[in-house]
């Protein structure tokens, strides 16, 4: 019997490759782009960004803290996703990231060039993440917390669950109602709000978070380390 050829995909390049190239990308563009940046600082200095985009990068130095974590967070994700160790929790890492580079691009330094590599990084990533997908897939299940009761009906997980949802939304409303009102003062809080995207986007993702915490009481105690996480992450936009 001749074999159906017809019925078989073609592909321009075969999937494994593409996997391989992936890695590649993700692997080498950040632990380079970090190395460069720390040894060949004329490099950023000759790159002419935007007054209001330079302002954010000054700002995240000035804080003594965020340059520093965003560029270790770099550099060991490229390397474990270079080396495919750990890849999952690598691209995870990875996703507010490259989410705040493309963010950071659209509003703040939005040259074609840049928009390419973005447009090539943000590409790798979610051919990355579609590989690697059934790692992910806990993520949004929904289980059974465990439960130590207080009183009956009622449980400290619960309890939590249901104070830090409260906090989540409060905080997150006012970010987007009265933000004028909020952290004056406060280089961190000031530099987000100059961006002109960033605070806004902290206070949406602490709503969603709280909410999803607040909607359903099967929603386990890892899932509020997410939200946590999710949220901080936010405040780590970057450049390439």
């Amino acid at each position: 019997m001749k074999e159906n050829k017809s019925s078989q995909k073609t592909w321009f390049i075969a999937p494994k490759t593409l996997i391989y190239l992936s890695r590649g990308i993700l692997g080498l563009v950040f632990p380079i782009s970090v190395l460069a940046r720390l040894f060949y600082p004329q490099i950023v200095a000759a790159a002419n960004f935007p007054d209001e985009a330079q302002a954010w990068l000054n700002t995240m130095t000035a804080t003594g803290y965020l340059q520093t974590l965003l560029y270790a967070t770099e550099f060991l994700t490229g390397i474990a996703i270079l080396a495919g160790v750990f890849v999952p929790l690598a691209l995870t890492a990875l996703a507010p990231i490259i989410f705040n580079i493309a963010l950071f691009h659209f509003f703040l330094d939005s040259r074609p060039e840049r928009l390419l590599l973005v447009l090539l990084i943000a590409t790798a990533y979610l051919i990355l993440a579609y590989h690697h997908r059934a790692a992910f897939e806990p993520l949004f299940n929904r289980v059974e917390p465990t439960r130590f009761p207080l009183i009956k009906g009622f449980s400290l997980c619960f309890g939590i669950q249901i104070m830090m949802s409260l906090v989540f939304i409060v905080a997150g409303a006012a970010k987007l109602i009265i933000p004028e009102q909020l952290n004056v003062g406060n280089l961190l809080i000031d530099g987000m709000k100059a961006t002109g995207y960033l605070y806004t986007l902290l206070g949406i993702t602490e709503v969603i978070a709280g909410l999803a915490l607040l909607s359903d009481r099967k929603y386990s105690i890892p899932v509020l380390e997410k939200a946590i996480v999710v949220t901080i992450a936010w405040t780590l936009p970057d450049i390439i």
